[in-house]
């Protein structure tokens, strides 16, 4: 293994020991998941009144 490969695993383990990661991921993933949940409304909305 390269040195690299090496480093971006011990960040790996350092964020989701520290619960960084798990942090980050939720801040990612809140938006997509408001945006999917609003279109999926909207989209079933319009789609019965058509």
């Amino acid at each position: 293994m390269s040195a690299a490969t090496i480093d971006v695993f011990t960040a790996f383990v350092t964020l989701t020991a520290s619960g960084e990661l798990v942090r980050a991921t939720a801040q990612t993933i809140w938006p997509f998941a408001v945006g999917l949940v609003v279109a999926f409304i909207v989209g079933t909305a319009l789609g019965l009144v058509l």
